[in-house]
């Protein structure tokens, strides 16, 4: 099998640039990498926001870049962006692809700090009003606070001028996402690992156990589990640790 490509889906409120750094360490490692710009983060005027299903098919139409190239794709998921990734896997699996004869497709699914929901669920039922609190509601979009209240929320646990630069980089978010319900759950076709991230505050603990215990329930497999003594946004106070930590520990369990 040949090196399998990165497939990397943001979480909400989050262009892709600000996965850039981790790009750059996959490619450095040598391997192929490429974050998708999910439709539901920032405004697109005259459209309305985006739906979580037209995330799923963004995630899809990049994987099947590779895929038709017949390769192996892994789908990196953060926060938000396990609902989508996990979405997007549908029809696409390598399981799926070789019962058909054909070459390439999703060989794994990775979670950093992950929502996972179960088949029916919704990100809005986890919230009362639909949204963290912390956020506002503008036109069917979701608003971040100021940079400066941010360093607090997300960027808690990196030096505060660093933090600042990192949440300037946050944009608004599609309302509407949060109301699209999972229709598919990829880890009864694809291995799962999960980077299980100790000290967030916004995917608290008990719940980032409780996807992993759902998972583990549904698929009958262990849940390759990877914990970081970091907050919600590794990518910040570790960049390029993931990277590496998955081309280390995560690359030879499908060699």
């Amino acid at each position: 099998m040949g090196k399998p490509v990165f497939i990397l889906v943001p979480g909400a409120a989050a262009p892709a640039k600000i996965y850039r750094r981790e790009i750059a360490r996959f490619n450095e490692l040598g391997y192929e990498a490429e974050t998708v710009p999910t439709p539901s983060v920032g405004r697109r005027d005259p459209l309305p926001p985006a739906t979580m299903d037209e995330d799923a098919v963004a995630v899809r139409n990049v994987a099947m870049k590779y895929i038709n190239q017949g390769k192996d794709v892994n789908i990196v998921t953060h926060s938000y962006g396990g609902i989508p990734g996990t979405e997007a896997v549908r029809g696409i699996s390598k399981k799926v692809r070789e019962a058909k004869g054909l070459k390439g497709g999703v060989s794994r699914i990775i979670y950093v700090t992950s929502v996972v929901l179960p088949v029916g669920g919704k990100l809005s039922d986890a919230f009362e009003g639909g949204k963290p609190s912390f956020l506002k509601v503008v036109d069917d979009y979701l608003v971040q606070p100021t940079p400066e209240e941010n360093t607090k929320i997300v960027f808690y646990d990196i030096p505060e001028a660093e933090a600042i630069e990192w949440a300037r980089e946050m944009e608004e978010h599609s309302f509407t996402s949060y109301a699209g319900p999972l229709t598919y759950a990829a880890w009864n076709d694809v291995p799962v690992s999960y980077f299980f991230c100790e000290n967030d505050t916004i995917i608290p603990s008990q719940d980032q156990q409780g996807g992993i215990d759902l998972i583990e329930k549904e698929s009958g497999q262990k849940v390759d589990v990877h914990r970081l003594q970091a907050g919600h946004a590794p990518q910040a106070n570790f960049p390029g640790r993931i990277p590496e930590m998955i081309i280390e520990k995560i690359v030879p369990l499908d060699a």
